[in-house]
């Protein structure tokens, strides 16, 4: 459980770091972040329009 908690807290810093850098002004950061977005968008989309979930349930 601590490794669950350590990977989120260093996501999260590199994620923070990533947007900072963006903000600055570098392009293959920013570019990056949007194609991130963009996958994270989909890939959610398309598993909450289909009924999927992360819960393991019997059919």
């Amino acid at each position: 459980m601590i490794v669950t908690k350590i990977a989120i807290g260093a996501g999260i810093v590199v994620l923070g770091f990533c947007c900072w850098l963006a903000a600055v002004g570098v392009g293959a950061v920013r570019e990056g972040l949007i194609s991130l977005c963009a996958l994270v968008v989909l890939v959610g989309g398309g598993n909450w329009l289909s009924g999927r979930s992360a819960h393991s349930r019997r059919p």
